[in-house]
């Protein structure tokens, strides 16, 4: 192929992308699969084409191979230009988890400092640190490091003890949808997004693993009454019911 040809299909593979970037920006909150971003109106826009439109099978097999190259670049699944994940549909009968709370942490700096001076007191002597801890009081476990980053890997692994006990009627109580560590803020250091039965389920999830964490000062939970973002799928499900 001559240059001038490689340069051509460099710019339709370009524009390809562009199609499907732009299309996907325009539809939040909607976060789309493969089947829905097929018949979404920002797609069919891109394409010079009304809402009442479709695309060519000519159209659709080039999109879908567009997709494709951008979600599985140089054959890497975090290196593409559009991530692909599953996720749990809590309002779906058989996750049965219908609401959406948030829950806030803040850290106790003055303790966490402290079992740091304690771990450099004692150095890498994992029986000596049991024992402080046993005379002390709470600490983390030894592997944790004295950090928000260790406080919220251990909360993340008690809750996957405490849902492997509390699974009731094959259902589980709550499920925690995405755990960031908050810069800027005087009331909270942590904060988690929770998918759950009920507000009990909640209350009862924050006393039983998050209030127990070592250096966890204080929590504050939070029902959502109404979300825009990207995680809301019920367009994209509503879509491939209506294919």
């Amino acid at each position: 192929m001559s240059k001038s040809g490689l340069l051509t299909q460099s710019h339709r593979r370009g524009e390809a992308s562009r199609r499907i970037l732009h299309a996907l920006a325009s539809e939040f909150p909607t976060m789309h699969n493969r089947h829905s971003l097929l018949r979404c109106p920002s797609l069919l826009e891109q394409h010079g084409k009304r809402p009442s439109e479709r695309l060519s099978d000519g159209e659709l097999k080039a999109v879908s191979k567009t997709l494709g190259r951008l979600i599985g670049d140089k054959g890497s699944p975090t290196s593409g230009a559009i991530s692909e994940i599953l996720l749990l549909r809590g309002e779906d009968d058989r996750v049965n988890l219908p609401e959406s709370g948030l829950l806030a942490v803040s850290v106790d700096i003055a303790t966490l400092r402290e079992e740091e001076w304690i771990r450099a007191k004692l150095g890498k002597d994992p029986e000596a640190y049991s024992r402080t801890a046993a005379e002390r009081g709470p600490l983390l476990p030894f592997e944790r490091d004295t950090s928000q980053e260790g406080i919220v890997e251990e909360i993340i692994h008690k809750t996957r003890t405490w849902l492997h006990n509390n699974v009731a009627d094959g259902y589980l109580p709550v499920l925690l949808t995405n755990v960031s560590i908050i810069h800027g803020s005087n009331d909270f250091d942590i904060l988690i997004n929770v998918s759950m039965k009920d507000e009990e389920s909640l209350l009862r999830y924050t006393r039983e693993v998050v209030q127990r964490v070592p250096h966890v000062r204080g929590t504050q939970t939070m029902l959502v009454s109404e979300g825009y973002g990207f995680s809301d799928l019920s367009e994209a499900m509503h879509g491939i019911s209506r294919s």
